[in-house]
């Protein structure tokens, strides 16, 4: 592939995830992480994770990891998360976690993960693909 030239998404590799409700505080890539994305046998690309809480949450952190295959996790983003009670006229929490700058290539087998602070559930929807 030629250096200056954009890299699209060939195939979409982009599933709702459940985030598991078990809480993580680390920064240092262990505990629990939830995989949201595994670049395809060429590499991918993300672009953005939407985020929408299944129920109340508290005040706190949804943490984004990257991954080389077989690597360790490194954080590259936060998302922080506010105290909210759903109800019949209250939506649930929500909010978009966006790479700085652009989206982020990814090598084959590289993976994006997902871990929630407090024990709380969400969905993840990313947004990219294999190239």
């Amino acid at each position: 592939m030629v250096g200056n030239q954009p890299i699209y998404p060939a195939a979409p590799n982009a599933l709702p995830v459940l985030i598991v409700a078990t809480g993580n505080t680390a920064r240092d890539g262990t505990g629990t992480i939830t995989t949201v994305m595994t670049a395809g046998v060429v590499g991918g690309r993300i672009d953005r994770i939407y985020l929408k809480a299944t129920g109340t949450t508290t005040a706190g952190m949804l943490r984004v990891f990257a991954k080389a295959s077989g690597g360790t996790y490194r954080l590259i983003g936060e998302v922080s998360v506010t105290a909210v009670t759903p109800s019949g006229t209250v939506a649930s929490w929500e909010g978009v976690w966006t790479p700085a700058g652009a989206a982020i290539p990814m090598n084959a087998g590289e993976v994006i993960g997902v871990a929630t602070h407090n024990a709380e559930e969400f969905t993840a929807l990313p947004s990219g693909g294999d190239v």
